[in-house]
């Protein structure tokens, strides 16, 4: 199994000794300069029920991490961030419990900035961030992350430019900030039958075929095949390149009367402003949908 970090980081904004007019510019002191940058971090979520009688959800976050250089900011992702656990591409795996998040090498303290007004806007849509304390791990994490106030402000199914607005506060210049987010799923159908459709149904102890209309980008699609909750069995997660296609294993079918499927696309896209790369994005859009297990 591999793991899929949440995300990678590109290209530091440098703090500077003194202030510039250029977008996305950080300023700090003197004493500061030549020792520290700001990575903007930003994860998007969402989970869209396959059945048109329920609305998406949403979970939109942004960091502002300051670290002392390229390996700290690796470490901070690893220290503020969950790491998501996939398996070779074309394999299934039973998941067990979460693992312990992985302390890093160089326990170097990460400051999280403050970064005054920020939201996210998707055509018509916008979701404005509310500022919260972050969790400290082992002493090491100081500061705050961002978060959506609500889980259905944002809309991608309209426009998949998505906009980050920062007003700046303090040494961190304000900045507008775009990236492209990828499609959420579509035409997902088990063994032929759409899986918004009360027919979708698989059999106890069968493979089963799973499909959607593949992009062909560079993204990753996992599936996730879970019991309903109260059930023993495990969840079973499987990784496919965006082919259109995958092949569910007996295995991964629970001992139950109904499952839930889940299909993300997964991406890791540059943040861009115009004078360049200042951070990373991360998105995983799913479609989950119920689906009938019958006896053999």
């Amino acid at each position: 199994m591999r793991s899929f970090r949440t995300p990678t980081l590109v290209a530091p904004l440098v703090l500077a000794a003194s202030a510039s007019a250029c977008t996305g510019t950080v300023v700090a002191s003197e004493s500061d300069a030549d020792t520290s940058s700001v990575h903007t971090l930003l994860v998007v979520e969402q989970s869209t029920p396959a059945t048109v009688d329920e609305s998406s959800r949403s979970q939109v976050s942004v960091w502002f991490l300051r670290a002392a250089d390229e390996q700290t900011a690796s470490d901070a992702t690893r220290l503020v961030t969950d790491v998501l656990e996939l398996p070779e591409e074309g394999t299934c795996v039973a998941m067990g419990p979460a693992p312990s998040r992985e302390m890093p090498a160089r326990l170097t303290p990460i400051e999280l900035a403050f970064a005054g007004d920020v939201h996210v806007e998707a055509g018509a849509s916008r979701a404005d961030l509310a500022v919260r304390a972050f969790p400290d791990v082992a002493g090491l994490v100081s500061g705050v992350l961002y978060t959506a106030r609500s889980q259905n402000g944002l809309d991608l199914s309209s426009d998949r430019l998505l906009r980050l607005r920062v007003s700046g506060a303090g040494e961190l210049v304000g900045f507008d900030a775009s990236v492209e987010a990828p499609l959420p799923p579509s035409g997902v159908a088990v063994d032929g039958v759409a899986a918004s459709s009360a027919e979708a149904s698989v059999r106890r102890a069968q493979p089963f075929h799973l499909s959607w209309t593949a992009v062909g980008a560079d993204d990753v699609v996992y599936v996730d095949v879970m019991p309903m909750p109260g059930s023993t069995t495990d969840r079973v997660r499987c990784a496919a390149p965006d082919n259109g296609h995958l092949q569910i294993p007996a295995f991964a079918v629970p001992e139950a009367d109904k499952m839930i499927l889940s299909v993300h696309r997964v991406r890791d896209a540059a943040l861009r402003t115009d004078s360049g790369e200042m951070g990373a994005a991360h998105f995983d859009l799913a479609v989950t949908a119920r689906v009938s297990v019958a006896g053999q």
